[in-house]
């Protein structure tokens, strides 16, 4: 009798630990200044298949979901940085990172266009050209979702660092036309 309460009692212990599996993933650094920011972050999460429980901090800069398994925590950073954030992620023991563009080193410009970028309001415009102003001329186009940046020989690879270290994603390619 006791070895069928042991087999039953170790069947519900796995059976919670699967229920309970889904790893939980912190984002933080992530610029959320607004309540439109906190809107557009909840949508960018809310059609990712396995992705639930979001919730954002304004104050801490910081997002957390959770996820049902690794593939739907790549997909849910890859929806924030598709939707123009970018952040630290932390997913307990899952290695993951944020997505973001790959730059060749040494790679100058004297025009760059980050496309893709979250810019919802006027902080958001202000955090991007603060983050960009030491490097060039930043102009933010809210509707476009770009931001153009102006210069002599900028560096690719520390402009995008910049935009990412406010809190930003950006694309260097030009979204395809939708049919």
């Amino acid at each position: 009798m006791q070895k069928i309460r042991l087999a039953a009692l170790t069947g519900m212990v796995v059976a919670l630990a699967a229920a309970t599996s889904q790893a939980q993933v912190q984002v933080s650094g992530i610029h959320i200044c607004c309540g439109k920011c906190v809107k557009d972050i909840g949508a960018a999460l809310g059609d990712v298949d396995g992705v639930s429980g979001v919730s954002c901090d304004r104050d801490a800069k910081a997002v957390s979901f959770a996820g049902s398994d690794e593939k739907a925590v790549k997909a849910g950073l890859a929806a924030l940085a598709k939707a123009g954030f970018y952040g630290s992620a932390n997913a307990g023991n899952l290695n993951v990172t944020f997505p973001t563009e790959k730059v060749k080193k040494g790679t100058t410009a004297d025009e760059i266009v980050f496309y893709g970028v979250h810019l919802c309001c006027g902080k958001c415009v202000k955090s991007v050209g603060g983050a960009l102003k030491d490097l060039g001329e930043p102009a933010c186009d809210r509707e476009a979702k770009t931001v153009t940046l102006k210069g002599s020989g900028i560096n690719v690879a520390k402009a995008l660092a910049a935009l990412n270290k406010a809190g930003f994603s950006g694309s260097l390619e030009k979204p395809k036309e939708e049919k």
